[in-house]
């Protein structure tokens, strides 16, 4: 969310606050309905489904939507941290962000991966402090 939301609301302390705010919500491309919000805080875990003038259809939309002032986004914090640490953004309700028990790779089994998978996996291991299932 832009400061300049900020200016004019005040600044979400629950996540029911939202529903006071101009949210910018993404459309599934597979159901047509809209993503529920979903919080999580001391073990207490619910969605929100927020209201608001835009309905973006990717993350980069929601992105460029709150970067361009349009209200408030869920956005993955992989995606919006540069944008927080620059400023451009700020981040909102982070006391109630959704656990994250890391990254899941499915692949099928085999006797023997090639040595460029088994690279890849250690990659992404190393990239994403042993995250990867």
């Amino acid at each position: 969310m832009q400061q300049c939301h900020f200016k004019r609301y005040a600044k979400p302390r629950k996540p029911q606050d939202l529903l006071n705010h101009n949210c910018i919500n993404v459309r599934y491309s597979d159901t047509s309905g809209l993503y529920a919000w979903e919080f999580e805080k001391d073990a207490q875990k619910f969605s929100l489904k927020v209201k608001g003038q835009y309905i973006a259809n990717s993350t980069i939309h929601q992105l460029d939507a709150a970067l361009d002032g349009l209200g408030i986004a869920y956005i993955p914090e992989y995606v919006a941290d540069g944008y927080i640490k620059s400023g451009k953004l700020i981040a909102v309700l982070t006391e109630w962000c959704p656990y994250f028990d890391g990254y899941h790779i499915y692949y099928p089994h085999r006797r023997q991966d090639s040595p460029a998978f088994m690279a890849f996996l250690q990659v992404l291991r190393d990239r994403y402090n042993n995250g990867i299932r």
